[in-house]
């Protein structure tokens, strides 16, 4: 059986900056899967292009960092149950022609500190400065 690979893309302005391909690459590598990832500038005025642009290359789904975050909530036809508590997206997933928008922000901060710290965060209250 012939494993399939997926194609996915973290989309920012800046973006030199981010270790999303690497990061990935090693955890495909660890778990057995087979991915490309890649770091994708978007000019600041051209995101749905961008977006729409990937949509073409048959990627599987994207990361979205700053700025983009607010517009992929608006460009997204449907919106987990964590995008729309955000009002932002940072994962998107092309599904057919449709684009669905998550927001793992927020339980990615939660679950990191829960698992790694041992941290017990019910009934507390977090600031984030940042």
């Amino acid at each position: 059986m012939t494993e399939i690979r997926k194609h996915f893309a973290v989309i920012g302005n800046p973006i030199h900056h981010s270790l999303s391909p690497q990061i990935h690459a090693m955890f495909a590598s660890e778990v057995g899967l087979l991915i490309d990832y890649e770091g994708v500038l978007s000019p600041l005025d051209e995101f749905k292009s961008t977006v729409e642009t990937l949509m073409t290359k048959k990627l599987d789904g994207a990361n979205v960092t700053l700025p983009f975050k607010k517009e992929a909530y608006q460009l997204v036809m449907t919106h987990s149950h964590h995008a729309r508590i955000a009002e932002a997206v940072n994962t998107i997933e092309f599904k057919d022609k449709e684009i669905i928008g998550h927001n793992t922000d927020g339980i990615g901060l939660i679950r990191d500190l829960e698992q790694n710290l041992d941290a017990n965060l019910k009934n507390k209250k977090i600031l984030l400065i940042g």
